[in-house]
């Protein structure tokens, strides 16, 4: 997680959580959510969501906030980025398991959706990280 320095002016460290946040999402609504902050001003705004201070948590249920930009929301980037953490985790623990069995570790992942409208964002990226670890 990456910090701008507190010696910044407020639109000098929002103008870096915008250029890092555009550099790594790749979905239209929140690229665009972002850059109509940006030109409106709302320098708080960008710092509050693209600071990663106040970053999803996975819990129980999953991961469950408003949809939206920002490290606080469901969108395209924190699916990707939550899939990637849960990816890691379960090959961790596989190795682990393979260290006390002799036989090959066959993990199983099921993603599913439910009907809210852009809920296929998250399927639809989930996926591809799952297939590239195998």
């Amino acid at each position: 997680m990456h910090f701008i320095a507190f010696d910044m002016s407020l639109k000098e460290s929002a103008e870096q959580y915008v250029d890092r946040w555009l550099m790594d999402d790749f979905f239209p609504d929140t690229r665009k959510q972002v850059t109509e902050w940006w030109a409106s001003g709302m320098y708080e705004e960008i710092i509050s969501r693209l600071s990663g201070r106040n970053r999803l948590a996975f819990g129980t249920a999953g991961l469950r906030a408003r949809m939206g930009a920002g490290f606080d929301r469901m969108n395209a980037l924190t699916v990707l980025q939550t899939s990637q953490g849960l990816v890691e985790f379960i090959a961790a623990a596989e190795i682990s398991k393979q260290k006390k069995s002799s036989m090959p570790p066959k993990p199983t992942v099921i993603i599913g959706f439910d009907g809210r409208y852009t809920i296929s964002i998250s399927s639809k990226t989930k996926l591809p990280v799952f297939c590239l670890v195998g």
